[in-house]
């Protein structure tokens, strides 16, 4: 997965400034889990991939997390390896930590874990605010 993608600021043809596009970063957590469904299942990779893509361009999918104290999402992301839609398939959480550059903070199959706490998450938000002071 490219994590970490950097994208240049771009003008349009009247000179005018267009919006950054999102640079996205991941936690060792994240690539942690990522590799381990990516043995399970085969296309965790992929699917990450499609979404960060999304997130590049700007979309932010899925919902706030409340009680984080942060700009916390938790969307889903369909894996084609377990029948039954997106309740079985992916869960992928992600920091806002900046109008464009967000944090991939934990990914996890909803056929194995079926939520993520929020002592947790509040620790990979603090995980991602270190990352980023570096």
């Amino acid at each position: 997965m490219k994590a970490g993608l950097r994208v240049k600021h771009s003008e349009n043809s009247a000179g005018k400034s267009q919006a950054m596009p999102t640079l996205v970063k991941t936690l060792p957590k994240f690539e942690d889990r990522l590799e381990a469904l990516e043995k399970k299942y085969h296309n965790a990779i992929k699917q990450a991939e499609k979404f960060t893509r999304r997130l590049e361009r700007g979309e932010r999918p899925g919902d706030v997390v409340p009680g984080v104290g942060a700009a916390v999402y938790k969307a889903q992301v369909r894996n084609p390896a377990v029948r039954g839609g997106p309740p079985k398939g992916y869960r992928i959480i992600y920091y806002v930590i900046m109008r464009n550059q967000i944090y991939l903070l934990t990914m996890y199959s909803k056929s194995q874990q079926k939520d993520i706490s929020t002592a947790e998450l509040k620790r990979l938000v603090a995980a991602a605010k270190r990352h980023h002071s570096t």
